[in-house]
């Protein structure tokens, strides 16, 4: 398992030795914590009544807890992965996720939790991803476990019932350790693997594909660090018979790129290779999968720009150079977006992974044409919120929006992570 798992564990211990006891009610308004009070002011506004918490995380034996990926709403209900489950003991080795059913009430009020299956290692080990709907059947990564140790592709049905693994990384030619989303077509499941192939030492990484039924991956290319780029976390985007994502790192500067392949294979096109400082971004870190609209890519990079505290970043579909739509200042505005960014009419919004007023990053829009962000929401482990949105992207549902964070602030709960419901400003 890599650095990222021990990085937040860290996190997670920090934030539950600073946190209050207190019970697991909803609705209880309990005593400002510590945690909150170091990033304080009293210029601070209170929290929105716009957003709403809708289910915090117990990870006890018989559930999970700790979500890293969105939501996925599909048949009216959402569903999403945990990458813990068990207890309070984050190193316990059996800490290996869950997939999970959230339904609502009629007028998403209300919400229930189910979860539909424990992943014990042998059939996969923390689904970092979110996850994808095929008929009657949801489909995923997990970054570790499986036959081989190095991650797998499964399959389950979207009311639970046997996990199938499609396909176990050996962590040799054929990749390891699956981060990113999935993305369907055709009969096939497409996404990328942070390390493994051919391109490079131990493998910096591939694009591949596995049937939906099952079967040997296929790779559609294999990374090797430059000019092309090392570590694809984010997965992988179709437009027309291109596949294109980001690598964290690698390129012509070492500060990550965008990349296109064939759907078929073959050559893969060097889109844009990030320079980093003032002017650019660097590093579209960890889970920043691009969405496309029109002519232009649109993603996030955790570093660069004016305080090189990350950008939001448009690219044209036919290479660069990138037009930095925002870059943050790293202060209220929040730092580092790892999330992806979700276009609803002229307006994109994402969460940010640390700073904003309390530490703990911020929801943000940004004008599709770029200008200035507005920050919609401080998170704020103290009143429940939860904060560190990491790779969680957002989901639009009847003007809402619905993400996750992975932890929260109530040690009852061993601060665990927190579903959340937000209205769009109009």
């Amino acid at each position: 398992m890599k650095v990222l798992r021990v990085i937040f564990i860290a996190i997670a211990a920090t934030m539950v030795a600073s946190c209050s006891d207190e019970g697991n009610s909803l609705n209880a308004a309990g005593p400002t914590r510590n945690v909150a009070a170091a990033f304080r002011s009293a210029a601070v506004p209170a929290p929105s009544h716009s957003f709403t918490t809708i289910h915090r995380f117990a990870n006890e034996s018989s559930g999970g807890g700790n979500p890293f990926s969105d939501v996925l709403y599909a048949n009216g209900v959402f569903y999403g992965a945990t990458v813990g489950f068990g207890g309070p003991d984050l190193l316990n080795s059996t800490e290996c996720g869950s997939i999970y059913v959230l339904t609502p009430n009629q007028n998403f009020t209300s919400f229930t939790v189910k979860f539909l299956h424990l992943f014990d290692r042998t059939d996969g080990c923390n689904p970092l991803g979110h996850l994808i709907v095929i008929g009657s059947r949801l489909y995923g990564a997990t970054e570790n476990g499986g036959a081989f140790g190095g991650g797998t592709v499964f399959s389950i049905g979207t009311a639970g019932g046997p996990l199938t693994d499609l396909y176990s990384f050996k962590c040799g030619s054929d990749g390891c350790n699956p981060e990113g989303p999935l993305i369907s077509l055709d009969g096939n499941v497409y996404g990328t693997t942070y390390g493994g192939g051919t391109g490079c030492g131990d493998g910096c990484g591939t694009v591949f594909s596995v049937p939906v039924t099952g079967g040997s991956d296929v790779i559609l290319h294999s990374f090797t660090g430059s000019p092309d780029g090392a570590a694809p976390t984010g997965g992988v985007k179709i437009v027309g018979s291109t596949l294109y994502g980001t690598t964290t790192s690698g390129g012509k500067g070492n500060f990550g790129s965008v990349f296109g392949v064939p759907l078929n294979g073959g050559p893969e096109t060097m889109m844009y290779s990030f320079v980093g400082g003032p002017s650019d971004g660097a590093n579209p870190d960890s889970y920043g999968r691009l969405t496309n609209i029109g002519s232009n890519l649109y993603g996030t990079t955790t570093a660069g720009g004016t305080s090189g505290n990350g950008t939001v970043f448009s690219l044209p579909i036919t290479g660069g150079p990138d037009t930095l739509l925002y870059s943050f200042a790293g202060g209220s505005d929040g730092a580092a977006p790892e999330a992806p960014v979700l276009p609803i009419g002229t307006t994109l919004y994402g969460t940010t992974n640390r700073d904003g007023v309390y530490g703990v990053g911020t929801l943000y829009s940004v004008p599709l044409a770029g200008g200035a962000d507005t920050v919609i929401h401080q998170f704020e482990l103290a009143d429940h919120q939860g904060g560190y949105g990491r790779n969680s992207g957002l989901t639009d549902v009847n003007n809402e929006l619905y993400g996750t964070t992975q932890v929260s602030g109530d040690r009852n709960i061993y601060g665990y992570g927190t579903i959340y419901q937000q209205l769009i400003p109009q």
